[in-house]
């Protein structure tokens, strides 16, 4: 079963999701537990090229081409929140 100590420390490449995979994304990592610094579990920043997740399940995005410490982040692909879709398939028909 999937929850939220799978994302613990992770990087995400948002750099060519669609905003409605990003609003996907983001609700999932709300229902497992995750939230954003503020604590608030609300999807927004649609317009970021990277997300990721702290060691307290907080939520982080960067609009810059940031990247993060391979050592502290593991990168994990769109497809392992949704392991029920296909990496080819990531874009709604």
């Amino acid at each position: 079963m999937m929850d939220k100590q799978n994302f613990i420390k992770t990087k995400w490449d948002a750099r060519d999701w669609t905003e409605d995979m990003k609003r996907k994304w983001q609700k999932k990592m709300f229902e497992l537990g995750c939230t954003w610094q503020d604590e608030c579990a609300i999807v927004s920043e649609l317009g970021a090229n990277f997300y990721f997740i702290s060691e307290g399940s907080r939520l982080a995005y960067s609009k810059g081409s940031h990247t993060f410490d391979a050592v502290t982040y593991k990168q994990c692909e769109y497809s392992d929140a949704f392991p029920e879709t296909e990496q080819g398939q990531k874009h709604d028909h």
